[in-house]
């Protein structure tokens, strides 16, 4: 499984879990569909699930279900800082554009991502029940 975080990447967010007092995993998730072929989620989560693939960065966990992990070999994950906001980008090379989510979630899974300050995505659910995800929402590059 190949999947990176840029230095930028782990630096956000590592304030990001230092912020909520407490050791989280980053869970990336993407399904097929979308405008570019894929619908990203991104949320912090507590526990991996048994048959999920966690990638470690330093003292940074990634996690991703196996349908995620497939569709994400090869990928890398940025934070991107602009006039529009940061937000955290994911640079995939399985799809034909680029997507972004918002480094800014609340507790309730609301947020928007942004790509290079070009529209905004807002999440709906993509903790597919996790209970414990801190949720950003995500945007694609059109």
């Amino acid at each position: 499984m190949n999947i990176t975080l840029t230095d930028k990447a782990a630096a956000r967010l590592k304030e990001i879990i230092a912020g909520k007092g407490e050791e989280l995993a980053l869970r990336v998730l993407v399904r097929p569909g979308g405008a570019n072929g894929f619908e990203y989620g991104m949320a912090l989560e507590r526990t991996p699930r048994a048959d999920d693939f966690v990638i470690k960065s330093g003292n940074l966990r990634v996690v991703l279900d196996p349908a995620s992990a497939e569709l994400l070999e090869g990928a890398s994950i940025d934070y991107v800082d602009n006039l529009a906001g940061g937000g955290f980008a994911i640079h995939n090379p399985n799809a034909s554009t680029s997507c972004g989510c918002g480094g800014h979630g609340h507790e309730h899974g609301h947020g928007h991502g942004h790509e290079h300050g070009h529209g905004h995505g807002h999440e709906h659910g993509h903790g597919h029940g996790h209970g414990h995800g801190h949720g950003g929402g995500c945007g694609c590059d059109h």
